[in-house]
């Protein structure tokens, strides 16, 4: 009996009862939050992916929530933005689509100890589009700033990974072809060069997940042009002492070939042009070759006649020509005539 007529006096008038406990519990918690005092932090929001699906990239996704933390004010004073970590879960998501993704707050474990905290963010939830993860693997290519040396230029570059794997939201990932370095610098440089170089990703929402930074090998070799030298004069060599060239002189353009600074240094005088005559024994027409040669690294392409049509005379023979056919005669002396002698008397002794 005792406990019926208790329930029936719990059960009086027990709409008023029940409003009376929850003013109770208002006023309670409003006396509690009066001695509570506030502060307010900004803080980017981090997404947790640990399942099939990834965030895609979207210009007008929220990035950062507004969060206010209650707690004692002597309390209060020693949190900062290093205690607390935003972030929305979307790894139990398994079909691509734009969802409503609640704001998840993870403290620090000396917050955890503090009685009472109350945290909340604005807004609470944040819409967020997913795509199947995806990864692919890329080709690795070079960016190069400057010049080498002069006189030199790039033969080869070599690039080891040649490939590197990126991983991130599927269109983004099939729109992707290849992927860059960061720039080399390689002016002035005058022999083959080896360079690590980290590899360039801007977008955030892409992860290189192997390879980080590549090895890049930078071959150079010598520059190659070309130059004409006209009138270079030919030498015979080779020609008897009693015979001698006519005709002439003579001379050849060439066009050669070489390195930049093995032209640059190249004067006439280093170069060439001879007719060996020694195969000439008399006076006639011949043609002679023109043999061409050159300092070490230069080639000649081009020249303008490939031998000389020389006509050889004797030397003796000019020298006959000199002397003329008809010469006088040496004068003789006067003959005097000589009267016959005169007789002389003879001297007789008494």
């Amino acid at each position: 009996m005792k406990i019926k007529q208790l329930l029936n006096k719990l059960l009086e008038n027990w709409p008023a009862k029940v409003i009376c406990l929850a003013l109770a519990l208002l006023l309670y918690f409003f006396y509690n939050l009066s001695l509570l005092d506030k502060k307010t932090f900004t803080l980017l929001v981090s997404t947790v992916e640990n399942g099939q699906m990834t965030c895609e990239t979207d210009k007008n996704a929220i990035k950062s929530v507004k969060v206010t933390v209650h707690a004692k004010q002597e309390q209060l004073a020693g949190i900062n933005e290093d205690d607390l970590n935003a972030y929305i879960d979307i790894s139990s998501q398994t079909t691509e689509g734009t969802f409503d993704f609640p704001v998840l707050i993870e403290t620090s474990p000396r917050l955890k100890l503090m009685d009472p905290l109350e945290i909340t963010s604005v807004p609470e939830n944040i819409k967020t589009t997913v795509e199947e993860k995806k990864f692919k693997y890329l080709p690795v290519k070079t960016s190069m700033v400057g010049n080498p040396a002069r006189g030199y230029e790039v033969l080869s570059v070599k690039v080891v990974p040649t490939y590197a794997r990126i991983d991130g939201p599927r269109s983004i990932v099939d729109s992707l072809s290849q992927i860059y370095t960061g720039a080399i610098d390689i002016e002035g440089i005058y022999r083959s060069t080896e360079y690590d170089v980290p590899l360039v990703n801007e977008n955030q929402y892409l992860k290189l997940s192997e390879t980080q930074t590549v090895k890049v090998t930078i071959d150079l070799v010598q520059s190659q042009t070309s130059t004409t030298f006209s009138q270079v004069g030919v030498t015979s060599i080779g020609l008897p002492d009693n015979l001698y060239i006519a005709n002439g002189p003579f001379s050849v353009s060439l066009n050669l070939t070489g390195t930049v600074l093995a032209l640059e240094r190249l004067s006439e005088s280093q170069i060439m042009a001879i007719a060996n005559c020694s195969s000439v024994t008399e006076a006639g027409e011949y043609d002679i070759p023109i043999e061409i040669t050159v300092p070490s690294g230069i080639q000649v392409d081009a020249q303008s006649i490939q031998s000389v049509h020389i006509e050889v005379e004797s030397a003796l023979e000019e020298i006959n020509d000199e002397i003329p056919e008809n010469t006088p005669n040496e004068q003789e002396e006067p003959v005097q005539n000589v009267l016959p002698e005169e007789s002389v008397p003879a001297i007789t002794n008494p």
